[in-house]
């Protein structure tokens, strides 16, 4: 398990609910993001990034439920966050 599974929930779910943001939400991550849930995130710091891009783009209460979602997952998977 990865980091990158660790976004991935969020990612599709963000392309179900926010097509249109997806393209900024990657740009200001630096992550590449695909509606399959894909993506480049191998560190926590990629998360952070990930979040920060979400509150940045879509706004402070979605980056806060991605959060407890990621969290969530990270548990589940087993991997440390540090975010």
């Amino acid at each position: 398990m990865s980091y990158q599974d660790v976004v991935k929930i969020h990612v599709v779910r963000m392309f179900e609910l926010y097509p249109e943001k997806v393209d900024d939400v990657s740009r200001t991550s630096g992550l590449n993001l695909r509606s399959d849930g894909t993506n480049d995130a191998d560190t926590p710091e990629d998360v952070t990034r990930y979040l920060n891009a979400v509150s940045t783009v879509i706004g402070p209460l979605v980056a806060s439920t991605a959060r407890l979602a990621l969290f969530g997952e990270s548990r589940r998977l087993g991997i440390k966050a540090k975010f």
